[in-house]
């Protein structure tokens, strides 16, 4: 499995590069994929991808639905065990649009090295091999916010949704560190069946940072010179 993903706060942009990805690419959705479509492009959105992430995604979009910051870890984590529970055998390239890496920076009252941590166990051991962050200037979020109809995060304001933004960038820089890597590995090894060899070869993530106010048709060619599309 070769998996990717694309990153970034609300309004960033990674649908709208996913879309691309699917208008100009053999791409399927995991509820449709086949052990015969081996050259094509799985696409995931999380949460959403399996029956659970869209009631999940569901419950946390609805501003009418109040739930806590430690609930909302949890019911991530959950669909994301189930979600690589179906794809862990799956030899294609798999491409996301969110993974663990918002489940953490969404998640800031909680220690970072914990989160990562609980997310590492609902992913057995698997993280992306490369990672797109899309990042937004104020004045970038502050535009798209305005064309549109809020959910409940949008909601939360641009302060909040800048402040996340940092957060990721914590975590991508922490990913890219080997000494957490390899203490995060050996924390989840016992739970994620994972042997001395396996810990041994755990890689860095490749990341591409891009500005989000780009033209979507440069940034889509840059993530696919990326991703090796």
């Amino acid at each position: 499995m070769e998996y990717y993903v694309i990153e970034g706060i609300d309004t960033s942009g990674k649908t709208t590069q996913c879309n691309l990805i699917r208008q100009n690419f053999h791409c399927v959705k995991l509820d449709d994929y086949k052990d015969s479509m081996q050259d094509a492009i799985v696409l995931l959105n999380e949460p959403g991808a399996t029956g659970l992430g869209g009631f999940v995604r569901e419950i946390l979009l609805d501003s009418q639905t109040k739930v806590n910051e430690r609930s909302a870890f949890l019911l991530f984590l959950a669909q994301r065990a189930e979600l690589f529970l179906r794809i862990k055998n799956i030899p294609n390239t798999i491409i996301a649009d969110r993974s663990l890496i918002s489940g953490v920076a969404y998640a800031q009252t909680i220690n970072m090295y914990e989160a990562l941590r609980f997310n590492l166990f609902a992913t057995g051991g698997v993280l992306p091999k490369k990672i797109v962050f899309l990042e937004s200037s104020k004045d970038t979020l502050e535009d798209r916010l305005n064309q549109k109809r809020l959910d409940s995060i949008e909601q939360r304001g641009i302060q909040y949704l800048l402040d996340v933004q940092e957060y990721f960038k914590e975590i991508l820089a922490c990913l890219q560190a080997e000494n957490t890597l390899y203490d995060l590995y050996k924390s989840v090894a016992q739970e994620c069946d994972l042997d001395s060899k396996s810990i041994q070869s755990i890689y860095k993530p490749e990341v591409l940072i891009l500005d989000s106010a780009l033209p979507k048709e440069e940034i889509h060619k840059k993530i696919c010179i990326f991703f090796g599309i």
